[in-house]
């Protein structure tokens, strides 16, 4: 779930994440109509259900989760093309980063170039394409090695990407600390 300030364009400061199962149609006009934004991971759902929620509710009104390795899939680098995503976020880290850098790069420039914002969760960021960027600390569900969130947070902060905090969030007190030290989001959940 994520707390926003003005990066998406949701009544609430609130968006479904994908780890929450939204995974049909049913599922994100229900987190439209009660002002959420919705999050998904692309192969949970059916095109048919993308196709008929973008129809209905415009490109801008979801996130749509993807792998890395998913992204060599030219299927379905064609499909965001098609679809025309307003948000992606990446997750995963690639393993052969460096030997396949440039291609990767040439892909997120097409999307990029399409008008998607791109969302790095996990991996190898790329400043002049990254949207925004989600930090996590060493509290964060085992996925992350380092300093804590507050450490990592701080580093990134010299950074010229909005970021979102995450991880090892439980109060409103943490939510606040970071809206206030200027994460666009706080990712909790």
């Amino acid at each position: 779930t994520y707390f926003m300030n003005n990066f998406f364009p949701c009544r609430y400061p609130i968006a479904c994440s994908s780890m929450n199962g939204v995974y049909s149609y049913h599922m994100l006009e229900t987190c439209v109509n009660l002002g959420i934004m919705p999050c998904t991971f692309y192969r949970m759902m059916p095109k048919s259900d993308f196709k008929r929620f973008l129809g209905t509710y415009g490109n801008d009104m979801l996130v749509v989760t993807f792998t890395s390795v998913q992204l060599e899939d030219p299927e379905i680098l064609q499909d965001i093309l098609n679809f025309r995503f307003k948000y992606i976020e990446i997750t995963r880290t690639w393993e052969d980063m460096h030997q396949k850098s440039k291609l990767f790069y040439n892909i997120l420039c097409k999307i990029k170039a399409n008008g998607t914002k791109i969302i790095f969760k996990m991996g190898t960021v790329y400043p002049d394409l990254a949207d925004a960027l989600v930090i996590k600390g060493s509290e964060a569900a085992a996925r992350s090695a380092g300093g804590t969130l507050y450490e990592e947070f701080a580093k990134a902060m010299s950074l010229d990407i909005p970021l979102i905090a995450s991880g090892g969030i439980y109060t409103g007190e943490q939510v606040k600390h970071y809206l206030d030290s200027g994460a666009i989001a706080v990712s909790i959940g």
